[in-house]
């Protein structure tokens, strides 16, 4: 790892922890706390395959689960929190991703590739692997439907890798479970202004984030938004088209469309 990639780490670490308010960082805790004890208070469902996945491959990512259960139950998760799951070679995969809930939680896997009927007008993503608990899940994801603003971990990853950018640098330390929801647009713009004290040492992650606001953007002048700088406050306003779903609007009344490039 380089110096901007750890100090990018560290620092990003950082912003979605020791920032939060003392009653964010209680919650995590005894969020944590209790997903250290998951096999106790929420126990893991029957063997159901599925519908959609193949009993192959059911198996072979519960084998996954199963490793992963056992390292954690081991200790090995104090020497090396990423146990290898999925590759990125993995049949037609677009990408993957691991995650803990909480600083010491269990780990959760998924691995994302395009379904058979996806077109380039309307993709759909698969989202396969394990959550927390080590349940096995296959979710189909039709990213123009997916709401960016209150999207679950699967549906933002799948969101991102339709379109094209890289969300590593938004959820790198963030703690999230599989179907947490998360505003990633808003994440993304916060870790940017974050990051931007530190200059030209993180400035590839700056460019990256950078790219997931413009593609995010785009998305959603796609679907019937169009942003125009408002002469009268410190936001960029959307205009809605006629045709704008009412999701896309409800998302966007969300956010915050604070002038991030402003110097």
């Amino acid at each position: 790892m380089n110096i901007g990639s750890s100090l990018f780490s560290t620092n990003n670490y950082d912003y979605n922890n020791k920032y939060k308010s003392k009653s964010s960082l209680a919650d995590l805790f005894s969020k944590s706390q209790s997903m250290q004890n998951v096999s106790n208070n929420k126990e893991e469902k029957d063997d159901v395959i599925p519908e959609g996945m193949s009993e192959e491959r059911y198996w072979e990512i519960k084998e996954k689960a199963t490793a992963v259960k056992n390292f954690e139950a081991t200790g090995g998760m104090n020497g090396n929190k990423t146990l290898c799951l999925f590759g990125a070679g993995d049949d037609n995969s677009l990408g993957s991703f691991s995650g803990h809930v909480g600083a010491t939680g269990p780990q959760y896997a998924a691995n994302f590739y395009y379904a058979e009927h996806s077109t380039p007008e309307n993709p759909c993503v698969i989202a396969e692997g394990f959550d927390e608990y080590g349940n096995v899940f296959y979710e189909e994801i039709y990213t123009n439907d997916v709401d960016p603003s209150s999207a679950n971990m699967l549906e933002a990853h799948a969101l991102c890798y339709a379109l094209g950018v890289d969300a590593t640098p938004v959820f790198l330390g963030s703690e999230h479970g599989v179907f947490d929801k998360v505003d990633i647009y808003q994440e993304a713009k916060e870790i940017y202004n974050y990051q931007s004290q530190y200059g030209s040492i993180v400035q590839k992650t700056l460019d990256q984030l950078e790219d997931i606001m413009n593609t995010l953007e785009k998305h959603a002048h796609q679907n019937g938004v169009q942003y125009v700088d408002s002469s009268k406050s410190n936001y960029r306003a959307p205009v809605f088209k006629p045709n704008t779903p009412a999701y896309i609007k409800q998302a966007y009344y969300k956010l915050s469309y604070n002038n991030y490039f402003a110097s």
